[in-house]
């Protein structure tokens, strides 16, 4: 062979090289930028209260370490929910594993709300 042809056939490999997708592992941890708030309170009158803008913080939802919240918030998480994109309600979970699962397989969520005594965590992904 001379020496156009050998340099032909390591172009058309190299292009064949190149060309091969290479498909990274899924992702095992997500930050989530959530705003905090405090629930509803029916019992008192929504024209006495002063409202504050919500505080935003992040959250780590992670395969292996649960879901990792800012020290100054950690409470017991009573229920995990999830929304699409038109806010209809996918899910609601009351232990951590089920939810963390559930997200981590559907790529449909686009917002994360945890529910504590105290706040409500809502996140956009």
């Amino acid at each position: 062979m001379n020496n156009l042809n050998k340099y032909f056939i390591s172009l058309l490999l190299l292009g064949a090289a190149g060309s091969l997708q290479v498909q990274a592992a899924p992702p095992t941890e997500k930050d989530v930028p959530i705003k905090v708030s405090t629930p509803e309170l029916p019992d008192i009158d929504p024209e006495d209260i002063r409202r504050c803008p919500s505080r935003l913080f992040h959250i780590t939802i992670s395969l292996e370490n649960g879901i990792i919240v800012p020290e100054e918030l950690q409470e017991e998480i009573l229920t995990f929910e999830a929304y699409d994109e038109a806010g209809n309600c996918m899910a609601v979970f009351a232990d951590e594993a089920s939810f963390i699962e559930f997200f981590f397989s559907t790529e449909e969520i686009a917002m994360v709300r945890f529910t504590t005594a105290s706040y409500v965590y809502t996140g956009w992904l």
